[in-house]
């Protein structure tokens, strides 16, 4: 029996993979339908594990309670949007921002943006949070300072990503769970950060220089 269930796990994890690939690619599926095939995924497998429904309740609630966080994180996000679209207050920003980086070259100015994804990301710990507020700035900034879109995503995704080992609210869950002090963690990031930021930089200056995008 056993045995019977280790191979059935690794075909219906298969199944469910090619399932959201095919759903995607020819069904155009979006976040309803790529939700509903995992839920329904994971009913089977919690029956072919031999779990009642009940089981398979308390597990799936169990694996919600870390996203709870986040989503309530999301949700105030799309809030902030609402206010932002709804106030003009994203026009006045990418206003002021394009005022501001309007003289400068495209180069400082796609730099401008990973440096301003770093900070956002500071007060923003969740990434679909910071994307649902900054992208709509940032995509009419980069058509404003005739850059790629694709160089304004760019930015965003290297703001985003590293910044994470670095500003406390991320760092300090990770020592916490390590064991180790905050400020050893900090001796040790210091030049490793700087130089990522540096190489994000680079990167995306020549982006910028090759036209990067669709």
């Amino acid at each position: 029996m056993c045995r019977s269930i280790f191979f059935k796990i690794p075909q219906l994890f298969i199944g469910t993979i090619l399932t959201l690939i095919m759903g995607t690619v020819k069904f155009k599926w979006y976040l309803p339908e790529l939700s509903a095939v995992l839920i329904m995924m994971m009913i089977v497998i919690g029956l072919v594990n031999k779990l009642t429904f009940a089981q398979i309740a308390d597990t799936f609630i169990e694996a919600c309670k870390t996203m709870v966080f986040a989503a309530l994180i999301i949700g105030l996000a799309n809030a902030i949007l609402v206010v932002f679209q709804e106030g003009h207050i994203i026009d006045t920003l990418v206003h002021a921002m394009a005022y501001v980086i309007k003289d400068l070259s495209p180069w400082i100015s796609a730099s401008s943006m990973v440096i301003g994804q770093t900070l956002l990301n500071l007060f923003i710990p969740s990434a679909t949070a910071a994307a649902a507020i900054s992208m709509p700035i940032m995509t009419p900034l980069a058509d404003l300072v005739d850059l790629n879109r694709q160089i304004a995503v760019l930015a965003f995704q290297f703001g985003d990503g590293f910044a994470n080992m670095f500003w406390p609210h991320t760092v300090a869950v990770i020592c916490g769970i390590a064991c180790m002090p905050i400020d050893r963690w900090y001796k040790f990031l210091w030049p490793l950060f700087l130089l990522i930021l540096s190489l994000e930089i680079i990167f995306v200056i020549i982006a910028v220089a090759i036209n990067y995008g669709p």
